[in-house]
């Protein structure tokens, strides 16, 4: 679209426009643009024949018919209209409005002109203003016309703007002050509307607000009056200083003083004080209802209660409440609404205010009312502290505390509880204490749990709004409620029988029948409430919760009640299956028996010589083996001692009460089975097992009824026929098992104290024997472990020879497992790669099989995610470009999509077979799909995946992540449906990106609700999390943010804890090690670096969150009795301090346990010291008994209890500082104890005899005996050495400060076969080493020399404790001089790492290119792709204009820079290009018109599409000839699914040209060259580049030839709009033995200048920087692929989107450090250079720089 230009011709041609036809336009009118073009991030549809014919009248009365171009500008529309209509006075004295004297804007004249509006050519706004004022002014009979001018007008910012120039507020405040009636009311309507503006209205004196105010307080003011003026009086209020837009700059906690001509200087205090000169305001007030006067008090810190009060003396609400049930002016709907909704604002104030009765003489009063109403006395515990508010059911004495969660609120509810009847309050007081402690209810919790469910119902949460559309009448009888229920609360109680235990269960029915008793509140009486509550039983509440349940899809898994009761009884039935057989697998004795149809003469039977039998299943569940003896005698496990057997496949029948005793079978045992029956009569107690032909295969006679209905029902559960079962017994054992599991899934109730079984599990494992699972873990090869898992991205580290690096950190810092993503997009740039085999290169980023034998080599499991879908982050998602081009949607049984996506997971799902753990590999578990929900067409997709990997020979159990902290069970094995998993995860962050938070409590309850009979997984957690474009300031990473504060090491103390706390024992972290985002592979929300705050940098630098971690990992590898635990409880109640949250969980097995501690506020910085009461073989305790437990701010401890250790199995009765690990050194046990420096600690470890303690080496350390026990207290600072002798062995504990054991390693010395390097699999022989930044690795050479390896950040002591067979020690491969200690350890000293000095870059030779030939019209594209599809599957993003598809990816390209070329024959008469493009957020474009700059757009991080209208400058145009529109755009990638369903094109979404006929003859787009399909580079893919021209030439590739390129250094930029290339080499000399991690450094230009980077490093595309969005600044560099000793192609594209041109504002190199390796850093040759691919890419000349 062209503007009106100066001369006469161009008016004419506008003219023109004006009266004809417009050619294809957009729908949405677009706005200006800061380049000079017009823009609208709203899609245009196209609209084609003639412009809508309008009827415009001009303010003489004049009508005529004009036909208006919609493109065109208002100003532009009315210019043209007076000169057609050949008005007198100039255009801008005149604007157009509608029939309503709506003013037509440049916003919605194309809706008037499309809708054929009838207009008006009137007045401009600033006249009409000045007439208005002048009006005002003369008071004359005309005013109220003038006022309801005035009213409507006044919205209008040209029509304010001149109104308050020609002081026409002061000319309103006048009549205001002198009017009543219609004129008051008019002229405060003005005022209101003035008000709008955010300007003009910030001199308002007490005057004008006292005169509103008398207004309101008078009660012969009428509606129409007062709704303005209270109006008025709400805007006062909000313009509060404190609410003013901008910074607030300062730490005082007084507003800001607002800015001179500010709104923002009033307040609530501010009207206040008028208000309380008119005493009656209130009460008039009360009598009207207008409920702005309550949105008032929300906006004042002093006064709001006393303001909420006086409401509530003045039955504001009752008035209300009649309001509600009589009311008939549908007007006062509105207020009402608006009243209520206020009320729970205030409420919500209230609840979330705290009670403090110290600071609050309010609060104290109410306390003390409802203590002296209860009429107990005040008395003193064992532990000499008050015992006053434990005896009205807190939990604490601490009320501020026990009131926080419900605020004065909670405080006043309570209070009226009591109020409404003091003496039940005291009765019911008395009654309860006369109980035992267990059984009395907690009557103040109650009310406080009964304030938490009115407020759920209510929604009185958030930010406190209310959003009812209805009357809530009850709320406003809030009080009542709640008293009502918190009497029903207590009658359950009774009713019940409950006891502490079922707290939540009362509440769960006290939920239901608030919901219940307070349906359709709008409509019911209050007396059907107070019934519902007073006279509902407990068994109609629980039989109601029944109905609801049969009646309602479970909330969970959507199916039926009796779908789950169903599953339930099959759950139930495999576990007495179970049970059953594991009573065979055990074996037992039996008599031997005569079948009663024997032809036996009677008088012949004899006494058998061996009449006793055992019998034994064997474990492949096949034969029965078994011995007959004459005597019992003790049988050894296994089958030595039983030759016999019988074949369980013969077994056809089971025949009970079939067989009888043999005559004096016992030999004069009177007492035994059998002993004085008849020879031939049946026992009972007797089974016979019969083959198909009748054939006796065994007679037995069982010893009791138990052993019979084991073994009877046992052994046909066991056939290949099974399910039949013979006894009662075990019938109706799986009827109650069933009965009582639904009761407990559906209505989380015990059910009249039943006695609830546990171990009921779902389902049989896969076939595999090395990978199994209880509720509470993994078992690996049959030894149970802890999980600790890191995600480790590969395709993030392009070059592979540094994934042993990477793998190698996370194994020496206490993980055992990486779990992994694949990424399909990467393995089939086309649906038949290979063959269908894909793209899994040897020795590139795509070599899935070396990541994986690096993380065998590592000794790490692996965990398996190839998706097909992963999310990740990454383009796409993981799903290659191509995929969005099929019909129909993705993630689902489409036929079309399953076509796609199985040849991939085939071929993934064949190479993790290969590599599972059953056959030698390391893989673990394998996922499928990710993040995923059941449902219609998903859930069929799901089991395909299943299907195809099962079909393929994975055997290891198959996962599935859910979202949302595991809450929503879709595909849990312990759910019905479609899709179901073996083992069910979920994943959280729950520390968030802004601030820090409260550990989120919800794992253990969700995972007991949906998935109880698998471990508790989190399949990802955060390690840190996501940054977006422009999200922080620029500067680094923008990374730091988490590493350095929200997700440091300080979190993951915290955070990670509280998950083992919950019983979580598979715990992946995502991201340990983020990597980058190289190339193409990002989608758009991120930028390249893919840190996320991970341990383990993005420059692979171990952060000292790794520290941490492997203090976590080294503990949870030794602490086995862990991975066995239950919760038994948590809270504050452990603690003497009630600012201490404990968890106790404890092994049923060994009664081993562990109390994890934290700070009850989690984000509390505060040092506290406690006491801690725990449960030990010894009996309680109260620990330390020296002394004190000191948490410091934000940190948790695990303190143990019966801790078994070593080969002395020596004991730890507890410890009150940290276990580290231990291990087994020459015959001695090491145990390593920790705790912060400035702490002291208390240890007892207990002996089964008298010990002997030495502490020479142990300096801090008291150490004294008492029996066979030895207590520790001790100091933390360097390590200290205790030995212990006792029984012949030595127990050594090692006390140091955390400081000092963040820096020691526990290291594995492998062992022999497949997982000779796994720890506890293979390998349980460690050395302990403490000192060094890294230690990798350790053997033993000759067995006599310490071989380890490892990395250096700074000169460091070492000290070793290592066998006594070693004699030398050598660090990567040099041998220490070591000097052996007194504590019997060795040391050394290592020397620090060479000094680097990288090259500077500005002084190199740079070599300069123009990189954008294809803007001249006369550039050969006929090697471009010829863009001339005209359909596509893109149903959801139809193109909106034009008559060609122009999505890159239906043309083969899926990233990285498109260049577009649009061609058409010019006639004269385009005025310009309407454009339509969508890349992606944060993309940019640039379009020229045969050389030509049209204009950019920069980019926005929150427009994924933008419309611009570019004008044609004068002289641009080739009449007659080939013009050429040039669009260079970038892509950000391809969205994830949770865009557009992942189906978002690139590319240009609408085109047209504006003015005459003319239309495109074809357009052509180049993009990476040879495309996906036919990339040049094949090792480091297609997604490495994009179709800049520089890049497809190769002039990125090292050795490209340059010498005929101009010199430029890059800090020279784009001189203007486009793009140029620059190329240098340097040589970094970096010495070997050497790792320094290198990133490029980009100093930011003024955020103003709009131009981007790409970044490249020997071909690598490694980054890209955007000036005015950032935030990143430093690119990394990867070892490898910077070379560290030869020379470097170092390339930078610079894309300039500005007329003006950008700069650079420096670069430079910089390193994350320097450290001494092992690690081998070498030149990643791989890659190929220019010279091996020239043949391949089209030749390139020298382009003069832009």
């Amino acid at each position: 679209m062209a503007t009106a230009g100066p001369s006469t011709d161009d008016g004419s041609r506008r003219g023109a426009q004006l009266a004809a036809s417009s050619s294809t336009s957009p729908t949405t009118p677009p706005t200006a643009n800061t380049n000079g073009a017009s823009s609208s991030t709203a899609p245009p549809r196209s609209t084609t024949g003639l412009t809508p014919t309008n009827t415009v009248t001009t303010k003489d009365g004049l009508t005529v018919r004009a036909r208006i171009e919609p493109t065109l500008p208002v100003d532009d529309v009315v210019r043209l209209l007076c000169i057609n209509l050949k008005m007198k006075d100039p255009p801008g004295w005149f604007a157009l409005r509608d029939e309503n004297d709506e003013l037509v804007t440049n916003d919605n004249l194309r809706k008037k002109i499309l809708g054929k509006v009838n207009l008006k050519l009137v007045n401009a706004p600033a006249i009409e203003a000045a007439d208005l004022v002048e009006k005002l002014a003369s008071r004359d009979q005309k005013l109220a016309y003038t006022l309801n001018s005035l009213r409507k007008f006044v919205k209008e910012e040209q029509f304010a703007k001149e109104f308050l120039n020609r002081d026409g507020l002061r000319e309103l405040i006048y009549v205001i002050n002198g009017s009543h009636g219609n004129i008051l009311a008019y002229a405060l309507t003005a005022m209101q509307h003035l008000m709008e503006l955010d300007h003009g209205w910030g001199e308002l004196d007490d005057a004008f607000i006292l005169r509103v105010v008398q207004i309101l307080s008078s009660e012969q003011s009428l509606i129409n009056v007062c709704r303005p003026a209270t109006a008025i009086l709400k805007k006062l209020v909000e313009a509060d200083p404190a609410a003013a837009p901008g910074p607030h700059v300062g730490s005082s906690k007084a507003p800001p003083p607002p800015p001179p001509g500010s709104v923002y200087c009033y307040g609530f205090e501010v009207v206040y004080q008028q208000m309380k000169k008119e005493s009656r305001l209130l009460e008039t007030v009360v009598n009207r209802l207008g409920s702005a006067d309550t949105t008032m008090a929300l906006y004042s810190d002093i006064h709001w209660e006393e303001f909420f009060d006086k409401l509530q003396r003045l039955h504001v609400h009752k008035a209300v409440i009649g309001l509600m049930s009589s009311h008939t002016i549908e007007d006062l709907t509105s207020c009402i609404l608006d009243f209520q909704a206020n009320v729970v604002r205030m409420t919500h104030r209230k609840k979330t205010c705290l009670v403090d009765p110290e600071m609050e003489p309010a609060h104290a009063e109410a306390l003390n009312y409802i203590w002296m109403n209860s009429r107990l006395k005040e008395e003193t515990d064992a532990q000499g502290g008050v015992l006053k508010w434990r005896k009205l059911g807190f939990d604490t004495e601490d009320i501020m505390q026990e009131f926080s969660e419900v605020g004065v609120w909670g405080l006043d509810c309570f209070r009226y509880f009591v109020a409404k009847d003091p003496d039940y309050f005291s009765k019911v007081v008395q009654e309860q204490l006369s109980r035992p402690e267990e059984r009395r209810c907690p009557i103040a919790k109650a009310s406080n749990e009964v304030v938490d469910l009115l407020s759920e119902h209510w929604a009185i949460f958030g930010p406190g709004y209310s959003t009812s559309t209805t009357f809530q009448p009850f709320f406003l009888n809030a009080g009542k409620v709640h008293a009502l229920a918190t009497h029903f609360f207590l009658r359950m109680w009774n009713e019940s029988g409950a006891s502490r235990g079922d707290f939540p269960r009362v509440v769960a029915l006290a939920r239901s029948q608030v919901k219940v008793a307070l349906r359709k509140e709008n409509v019911r009486p209050w007396h059907e409430v107070e019934a519902e509550f007073l006279e509902c039983e407990y068994r109609a509440v629980r039989d109601r919760q029944m109905q609801e349940l049969e009646a309602e899809d479970d909330v969970m898994s959507k199916v039926p009640v009796r779908n789950l009761k169903a599953k339930l009884y099959k759950e139930s039935f495999e576990f007495v299956r179970q049970q059953r057989i594991h009573c065979l697998l055990q074996g037992a004795w039996f008599m031997n028996a005569l079948p009663m149809a024997t032809n036996v003469p009677r008088d012949t039977i004899r006494r058998p010589t061996r009449p006793w039998r055992f019998i034994r299943l064997d474990s492949g569940l096949r034969y029965l083996h078994y011995v007959d003896s004459a005597v019992k005698f003790v049988v050894r496990n296994g089958l030595e001692d039983l030759p016999e057997r019988i074949d369980i496949s013969l077994i056809n029948e089971i025949a009970t009460g079939s067989c009888a005793p043999f005559p004096n079978a016992l030999g004069g045992e009177p007492n035994a089975v059998g002993a004085g029956a008849s020879p031939m009569q049946a026992s009972p107690l007797s089974f016979a097992l019969l083959s198909a032909g009748g054939g006796m295969l065994a007679a037995q006679v069982a010893p009791d009824q138990s052993r019979w209905a084991d073994w009877t029902d046992g052994l046909n559960m066991l056939r290949r026929d099974g399910g039949h079962v013979a006894s009662q017994e075990t019938e109706m054992f799986v009827q109650a098992l069933t009965e009582i599991g639904l009761k407990v899934r559906l209505l989380n109730l015990s059910g009249d104290m039943a006695d609830i079984p546990s171990g009921i599990v779902a389902g049989a494992p896969p076939a595999n024997n090395a990978v199994t699972w209880d509720p509470h873990s993994l078992f690996i090869h049959g030894q149970r472990t802890f999980i600790l898992s890191a995600e480790v991205h590969p395709w993030r580290q392009p070059n592979p020879e540094l994934w042993a690096d990477i793998l190698q950190k996370v194994r020496a810092n206490g993980f055992n497992t990486v779990s992994i993503y694949v990424n399909w997009a990467l393995h089939y740039p086309t649906p038949d790669t290979n063959k269908g085999q894909g793209d899994f290169q040897t020795g590139t980023y795509r070599d899935v099989q070396r990541f994986i034998d690096e993380v065998k080599k590592a000794g790490l499991w692996l965990i398996a995610r190839p998706g097909p879908y992963i999310n990740g982050e990454t383009t796409g998602g993981g799903f290659p470009g191509w995929l969005g081009n099929i019909a129909g949607s993705l993630r689902t049984d489409n036929a079309n999509y399953k076509a796609g996506w199985t040849p991939y997971m085939t071929r993934i799902s064949q190479i993790i077979a290969k590599n599972q753990v059953t056959n030698g590999g390391p893989i673990i578990l394998v996922q499928a799909e990710n993040e995923f929900s059941a449902g219609s067409g998903r859930s069929d997709y799901m089991q395909d995946i299943i299907d195809l990997h099962r079909a393929n020979g994975v055997t290891v159990p198959i996962t599935h992540n859910d979202q949302h902290a595991g809450a929503t069970g879709n595909f849990s094995p312990d759910l019905p449906g479609t899709g179901r998993v073996n083992i069910y995860c979920g994943d959280s962050y729950p520390q968030g990106s802004s601030h820090w938070s409260q550990p989120q409590a919800v794992y253990y309850s969700n995972h007991e609700a949906v998935a109880h009979s698998n471990p508790l997984c989190l399949a990802e957690f955060g390690g840190g999390f996501l940054l977006g474009w422009g999200s922080v300031g620029f500067g680094g990473t923008g990374y730091e943010k988490y590493s350095g504060d929200l997700t440091n090491a300080t979190y993951e103390n915290v955070f990670y804890k509280d998950t083992y706390a919950q019983t979580t024992t598979i715990l992946n972290v995502y991201m340990l090690y983020g990597g980058t985002n190289w190339g193409q592979t990002l989608e758009p929300t991120v930028y390249s670096s893919y840190d996320y705050g991970g341990g383990i940098n993005e420059n692979r630098v171990a952060t000292t969150k790794m520290n941490e971690m492997r203090l976590q990992g080294l503990f949870l590898r030794v602490a086995r009795d862990l991975l066995g635990s239950n919760m038994i409880a948590n809270g504050t109640t452990y603690t003497s301090s009630s600012l201490v949250y404990t968890t106790e969980l404890r092994n049923p097995d060994t009664n081993g346990a562990f109390y994890i501690v934290r700070h009850n506020d989690a984000t509390s910085e505060a040092l506290t010291t406690t006491k801690v009461n725990i449960s030990t073989s010894a009996g309680a305790l109260t620990i330390p008994q020296t002394g004190d437990l000191t948490l410091d701010g934000r940190e948790s401890k695990i303190l143990v209890t019966d801790f078994v250790f070593g080969q002395s199995n020596t004991r730890v009765l507890y410890s009150t500082a940290e276990i580290m690990t231990w291990t087994t050194i020459n015959n001695q046990d090491y145990i390593i104890i920790y705790a912060p420096s400035k702490q002291t600690g208390e240890t007892v470890l207990a002996f089964s005899s008298q010990p002997s303690v030495d502490t020479t080496n142990a300096i801090g350390v008291n150490a004294s005996a008492t029996g066979n026990n030895v207590t520790l207290n001790y100091s933390l600072g360097d390590p200290a050495f205790t030995n212990i002798r006792a029984g012949g062995k030595t127990v050594v504990v090692v006390t140091m400060q955390k400081e000092t054991a963040l820096n020691w390693h526990a290291v594995d010395i492998p062992g022999s076969g497949t997982f000779g390097n796994y720890f506890s699999i293979g390998t349980n022989q460690s050395v302990l080493v403490g000192g060094p930044y890294l230690v990798r690795t350790a053997s033993l050479e000759q067995r006599t020399t310490l071989a380890l390896t490892g990395d250096l950040d700074e000169a460091t002591d070492i000290e070793i404790i290592a066998p006594s067979l070693i004699t030398a020690v050598s660090w990567n491969d040099q041998k220490l001089s070591l000097k052996k200690t007194g504590r019997s350890t060795y040391t050394a000293s290592l020397s620090a790492p060479r000094a680097v000095q990288l090259p500077s870059l500005n002084p190199l030779k740079w070599k300069v290119s123009g990189s954008l030939p294809e803007i001249s019209p006369d550039f050969n594209d006929s090697s471009f792709i010829a863009a001339d599809q005209t359909t596509t599957n893109y149903t959801n993003l139809l193109p909106l204009a034009g008559d060609h598809v122009l999505y890159s990816q239906q043309y083969g390209f899926y990233g990285g820079n498109l260049i577009w070329r649009g061609h058409f024959n010019a006639s004269g008469q385009e005025t310009a290009f309407n454009l339509t493009v969508q890349g992606g957020l944060v993309f940019g474009y640039s379009a020229f018109l045969n050389g030509v700059f049209l204009g950019s757009s920069p980019g926005s991080t929150t427009a994924s599409v933008v419309n611009n209208i570019w004008q044609i400058a004068n002289g641009t145009l080739r009449v007659g000839q080939d013009n050429v529109l040039t669009v260079l755009q970038d892509h950000m990638g391809i969205v994830e699914t949770s865009t557009s369903g992942g189906k978002e094109p690139r590319g240009i979404r609408g085109y047209s040209i504006i003015g005459g006929n003319t239309t495109f003859t074809q357009w052509k787009l180049q993009g990476n060259q040879g495309g996906a399909a036919n990339a040049p580079d094949t090792v480091r893919g297609y997604l490495n580049e994009g179709g800049l021209w520089a890049e497809r030439i190769g002039a990125h590739l090292p050795n490209y030839p340059d010498s005929t390129w101009a010199t430029g250094n890059p800090l020279s930029g784009v001189k203007g709009a486009g793009v140029n290339f620059y190329r240098t080499t340097f040589n970094p000399n970096i010495p070997e033995g050497l790792d320094v991690p290198v990133r490029l450094s980009i100093t930011p230009s003024d955020k103003s200048s709009n131009f981007r980077v790409q970044v490249y490093l020997n071909g690598w595309q490694l980054g890209k920087y955007i000036n005015n969005i950032g935030p990143q600044t430093v690119f990394v560099l990867p070892a490898g692929i910077l070379r560290p000793r030869s020379t470097n192609t170092l390339a930078l594209s610079v894309w300039s989107l500005d007329a003006s041109g950008a700069t650079i504002a420096g670069l430079s190199l910089i390193s994350d450090g320097t450290f001494s390796t092992a690690s081998d850093i070498k030149d990643y040759t791989l890659p190929p250079d220019y010279t091996a691919q020239k043949h391949l890419r089209p030749a390139g000349k020298a382009q003069n720089p832009m």
